[in-house]
């Protein structure tokens, strides 16, 4: 026999959704609410940008926004660029690249300018405290990588060239070939213009571990420095190792 006090079947689940918004009310109030709204809106915008910025970073051949390799060889637009590998300067491949002749300073140095500071011959420097400019920005080849010219009128400039006797262009790329605009300006103001040959890091300890394996190999590779320099119209090179070498 059924107790009379006993709760009708189903009853405790009815209390329950009766209540429940009670509580919510007495608790929750509508400040909470739209904090609440806030952080699942939050969250969703996060969800959506690392999902886009994943699927944007994958490589893909077939995306046509996709920047192709940059080929030396297929015409473009000239631009000058350093070489990065032992391998490319041995086989003399820069020769062979369709930015090559645009490449090649015209101004020789100037010998009116060059005599102007010193009574020294122009191919030595003068004999007094002489002036090194290194162009150290930002990794170089940004607005003077364009052969042809560039639009930007706030791009880097030297403009005390008379106090400069030698000027440095720099990277960390291998071997790095100023680009013409240093050397012409350079060479109108008789100052000296360097390209960088850099050995650094691990890259660097297994390039000198090829250049330097017999006596003809570092006479090859010196003689390959020594060909673009001559050609391209600038002066010489700076030699900057990061490693200890021993002979």
């Amino acid at each position: 026999m059924q107790h009379q006090n006993s709760k009708p079947k189903g009853q405790g689940w009815c209390w329950m959704m009766i209540m429940i918004p009670r509580l919510l009310r007495v608790y929750i109030n509508r400040r909470i609410l739209i904090t609440i709204r806030n952080i699942i809106r939050f969250i969703l915008t996060t969800l959506q940008t690392l999902y886009l910025f994943v699927t944007m970073s994958k490589p893909s051949s077939s995306d046509p926004l996709q920047p192709p390799l940059f080929d030396p060889k297929q015409p473009s637009v000239p631009i000058s660029y350093p070489i990065k590998t032992l391998e490319d300067l041995k086989t003399r491949s820069y020769f062979n690249s369709f930015h090559y002749p645009f490449n090649i300073a015209l101004l020789p140095m100037s010998h009116h300018a060059a005599s102007s500071s010193s009574s020294s011959s122009s191919s030595s420097l003068p004999n007094r405290r002489r002036l090194l400019v290194c162009h150290d920005m930002a990794g170089g080849y940004l607005d003077d990588k364009w052969v042809q010219g560039g639009t930007n009128p706030d791009a880097y400039a030297i403009w005390h060239w008379h106090l400069i006797d030698v000027f440095v262009y720099f990277s960390h790329s291998l071997v790095t070939i100023p680009p013409p605009c240093w050397t012409n300006t350079a060479h109108r103001h008789g100052v000296k213009v360097l390209g960088t040959f850099i050995i650094e890091w691990d890259e660097g300890r297994a390039a000198c571990d090829v250049l330097l394996s017999t006596k003809e190999s570092a006479q090859m590779y010196a003689e390959r420095l020594v060909e673009l320099a001559v050609t391209l119209g600038f002066d010489g090179w700076l030699v900057n190792s990061y490693l200890h070498l021993c002979f």
